[in-house]
């Protein structure tokens, strides 16, 4: 669980969707995994990831929905066949 969080970390930061504390929180995440800290230090890693994926759930549901924008398909008129000529 090292390259995983690191890259998530980055998407966040380069979308501009989410808070920036949860890209932060990614980053550092694998770094206090890999420091490999003794006793229940050693959890800090594993609280760091879930603090920031239960910020994206609040996130998520406290966000108001937005209406779909129409498709192009939607707003064309279904194609019509070319007259037949007469034999």
């Amino acid at each position: 669980m090292l390259i995983g969080p690191i890259c998530l970390g980055i998407a966040v930061f380069r979308a501009r969707v989410l808070p920036k504390w949860v890209g932060v929180a990614m980053l550092v995440s694998p770094v206090l995994g890999a420091a490999g800290l003794p006793g229940i230090a050693g959890l800090a890693s594993d609280f760091t990831i879930f603090a920031a994926l239960l910020g994206v759930g609040v996130y998520v549901l406290r966000t108001p929905a937005v209406s779909p924008v129409p498709s192009a398909s939607a707003t064309l008129s279904p194609l019509k066949p070319p007259p037949l000529r007469g034999r």
